[in-house]
Formats: C-alpha cells, sequence, structure tokens
C-alpha cells in the first residue's frame, strides 16, 4: 500500500510540473529564453554510466528533480552514483555601511569596513575612493589594500590582505585633496582577485 501511495504522489508531481505550451512563433522570446537560461549547476553521475547536467530543483527523500536543457527528470536516489557542483564558488566583497569621512587640510581620510559574502576566498582585496567635482571631474582618487588575513601561496607570495567568506576587515584611506577644493561627491569601489 506504501508503495502505490509514494507511486501516486510522484506521479502527482509529475503531471504538476508538466504544463503544455502551444508552440509559439515569437522568436523574439524564444532567443531570449535561451539566452537567460543558466548554465547547469550540478552534473549527476548515475549506477547506469549516465551523465546527466541540470539543476536540481527538488531534493526529496527518495529522488531528485532537475531542470535540463531537455526538460524536468525526476531521478530516484538509489540510482544517483554522484553529484558534482558545476558552478566555481566566487568571493561576493561589499562595503558594511557607509564608512566614515572626515576631512583635513591637504586630504580627505576614508574608514570602515567590507564583507566577503561570497563562498570564496577573495584575494588581494583593494578599496577604492575616488572624489568627484562638477561636471564629472575627477580631483583625486587613491586606494589601499584591507586589513585582512595573512596567507602564503605556493609561490611563496606573503599578503595579509585576503577575505575569507563570511570575515569581514576594515580599511583606511587617505585621497589628496585641497580642503579648499570643492568635492561634489565620492565614489567607492572594492576589487579583488582569485588564487588556488
Amino acid at each position: 500500500m506504501e508503495d502505490i501511495q509514494k507511486e501516486v504522489e510522484m506521479l502527482r508531481n509529475k503531471v504538476m510540473d508538466y504544463e503544455y505550451k502551444p508552440p509559439d512563433s515569437d522568436y523574439t522570446k524564444q532567443l531570449k529564453a535561451l539566452i537567460d537560461n543558466p548554465p547547469p549547476a550540478h552534473k549527476i553521475s548515475l549506477k547506469n554510466g549516465s551523465i546527466i547536467e541540470g539543476t536540481i530543483e527538488k531534493d526529496k527523500v527518495e529522488y531528485l528533480l532537475v531542470n535540463t536543457e531537455v526538460g524536468l527528470l525526476t531521478l530516484n536516489k538509489s540510482e544517483i552514483l554522484g553529484i558534482e557542483d558545476l558552478i566555481l564558488p566566487t568571493p561576493e566583497l561589499v562595503f558594511i555601511g557607509h564608512g566614515q569621512e572626515e576631512a583635513f587640510e591637504s586630504f580627505r581620510l576614508f574608514s570602515g569596513k567590507v564583507m566577503n559574502q561570497g563562498n570564496r576566498r577573495g584575494d588581494f582585496v583593494r578599496v577604492i575612493y575616488s572624489l568627484w567635482g562638477e561636471n564629472t571631474q575627477l580631483l583625486g582618487s587613491d586606494s589601499t589594500f584591507i586589513e585582512g588575513s595573512q596567507i602564503i601561496y605556493r609561490s611563496g607570495i606573503v599578503t595579509d590582505s585576503v577575505l575569507e567568506p563570511n570575515q569581514s576587515a576594515q580599511f583606511s584611506l587617505k585621497v589628496a585633496v585641497p580642503d579648499s577644493i570643492s568635492v561634489t561627491y565620492v565614489t567607492r569601489d572594492v576589487r579583488w582577485e582569485m588564487f588556488d
């Protein structure tokens, strides 16, 4: 009886996921749909030797629902040998708040924090501030590396400007600009590299 209920549930899920769409002659929409489809996120190896690339949409107790180029597939977990992620993790560095700005006679001092919200380490993390006048005239710009974690790369290079995932670090930066010049607005950016 339980087997029949499970099979009915699986069939119900398949019917709900299947939606008939009549042929669409608007090729612009079809082309946009092809472009907007993200690349597959998972590579699933089955025990029979098949390999399926797609994105796991649902992960149920006994099966996976995988979105592939040919449509949605239901795979029994008992048939799965292994799952690999195809999308490489990346750092995602963001500023925490607006930071602080202090004006002195010959420079402006900016300080604050950045955080890595990604799932990979950010290497050589650098903060850039630019001061602008009227008509988008660049008055001054400078950058600094963050005060992050220290790491030694395989090449022997040592740095302390690394930011691990879910970690934050402080920065302090002086941008030379006389107090007599009127700064209209300030832009800031955070940049990083990725190394193994």
